[in-house]
């Protein structure tokens, strides 16, 4: 009996389920809560809010990164900490990259994006407008008298009314509740449909009696005709009006169908058409939607991840710490820069504190060409800040090598004079030729001995001194190439 009773809760429970579950409505997608014009205006205005939303989240990362390329090529110049010097170079790199990428995508979206935001506050407010426009009303009206002529002043006078402002702020109110779902109804999945409404003067209808009319009554008692009836009771036998529209609210279905919302073309031929201008809109928004969905504008500075699966990155880790040529840093087998990464950078659970930490506590000068500036990196935000540390750390290194010129050192010894032919041509043989430096030897030329030939081979620790380049140079020298 007990199972019985099971398998029937079972069955009821799946009945009561198909019965319900037309009506259940899904609150995320916008066409749900479009059942008014006031509606209509408030899911559109909410959707105009969440596609800016996306244009400034994006903003929040730019600004971010650019306070931290300022940061980081700030410790290109970091005085006396080579480990961050050297750090700092392929973050730069990756950093410089994410910037201009995400503001690329911001460029190529700005332009629809914009436009997008124009045509749906546009739909907003035509919708406000509509709520007021649709709703108009002849006012209920006691006339005072059978007679119209027999009637007090001001009874006769025919007034109208509209939704007021107080209903559309509660009208309003109700979606505040759905807030959580405003950022499902600019996703693309949610965009099957939409609602709009226009405004239209009730039709004319000589066959029945139907709001607003002129009725009468024989005592206190609504003013009614037929079976139409009033909101307004009159308190003897009256002429009255019954209360009624005058206006009305023609709703418009859009569907998306196959993307074009049925606008054939996706193109509007008539301008005036204010159907066409929603179809576009619809479709204009889909697609904004779509290309939105499909672009990712978030970079994680703090994680090393968020570096590492960069190519140049890993490249100029390779060559920063073991000189490796690119194709030997991102070889198929190459273990090398991935175990660099993770011996100098660490991994995300160390990363921040291994770089951005040790990097923004650095102290700085107390002046940069002469003004006062931050007194740690933390405090650097921008490319101007940074620029200065750089050419300032570039100046000091142009004056210091300046000022301490390339000099023998104790074991180099002075180059000899080159020997002249007549010098060496006076030794006629191989033994007393060799004995004289700067002379060499050949029995089948005349003279025999003769001064020994230049080479271009050069000291090689002075060759080396005098073109050294430091990594400071050379990334100061990009960036400030780039500003």
């Amino acid at each position: 009996m007990a199972k019985y009773n099971t398998i029937q809760a079972a069955i009821g429970t799946s009945v009561l389920l198909i019965v319900i579950w037309p009506l259940m409505a899904d609150d995320s997608k916008p066409a749900t809560h479009m059942e008014r014009p006031c509606q209509s205006a408030y899911v559109l205005s909410a959707m105009v809010d969440q596609i800016k939303a996306k244009m400034t989240a994006g903003d929040g990362v730019t600004a971010d990164l650019k306070k931290k390329i300022a940061q980081a090529a700030a410790g290109l110049a970091a005085p006396r900490d080579e480990q961050i010097t050297k750090m700092s170079g392929p973050i730069l790199i990756v950093l410089t990259k994410q910037l201009e990428q995400i503001q690329t995508k911001q460029h190529l979206l700005r332009g629809p994006t914009v436009n997008i935001i124009a045509k749906l506050a546009n739909l907003s407010g035509h919708q406000s407008a509509v709520e007021t426009l649709s709703d108009i009303k002849v006012k209920g009206l006691d006339l005072g008298n059978g007679d119209p002529n027999s009637a007090n002043n001001g009874k006769t006078n025919i007034n109208f009314k509209s939704t007021s402002a107080d209903e559309i702020k509660k009208c309003h109110k109700q979606l505040d509740a759905q807030e959580k779902h405003f950022a499902n109804w600019v996703q693309t999945a949610k965009l099957y449909s939409l609602k709009l409404f226009t405004a239209a003067v009730t039709a004319e209808d000589n066959s029945n009696v139907r709001k607003p009319a002129v009725g009468k009554t024989s005592g206190a008692a609504p003013c009614s005709k037929n079976d139409v009836t009033g909101t307004v009771t009159t308190s003897a036998a009256a002429a009255c009006i019954i209360d009624g529209p005058v206006t009305t609210a023609k709703p418009l279905h859009l569907t998306k169908g196959t993307g074009d919302f049925g606008l054939a073309g996706k193109a509007v031929t008539d301008t005036t058409d204010f159907k066409q201008f929603a179809q576009k809109t619809a479709i204009d928004l889909l697609e904004v939607t779509a290309d939105w969905g499909k672009t990712t504008m978030t970079f994680d500075t703090g994680k090393i991840t968020s570096y590492s699966s960069d190519d140049d990155f890993r490249a100029a880790v390779g060559a920063t710490w073991a000189g490796l040529s690119r194709e030997a840093a991102l070889g198929d087998k190459s273990e090398a820069a991935p175990q660099l990464i993770s011996t100098k950078y660490g991994d995300d659970s160390t990363f921040s504190n291994r770089y951005w930490d040790k990097l923004t506590q650095i102290k700085l000068p107390t002046t940069l060409l002469g003004e006062k500036q931050p007194q740690t990196i933390k405090e650097v935000k921008t490319m101007d800040e940074a620029s200065k540390m750089l050419l300032q750390a570039l100046l000091e290194v142009t004056t210091k090598n300046q000022a301490s010129p390339s000099c023998p050192t104790k074991t180099e010894k002075a180059e000899e004079p080159k020997k002249t032919p007549h010098e060496c041509k006076k030794h006629k043989t191989a033994e007393d030729c060799k004995k004289e430096t700067g002379c060499d030897f050949d029995e089948k030329k005349d003279p025999k001995c003769f001064p020994k030939a230049e080479t271009d081979k050069k000291d090689e620790k002075s060759f080396s001194s005098n073109m050294r380049v430091s990594v400071l140079q050379v990334f100061a020298a990009l960036v400030l190439a780039a500003l």
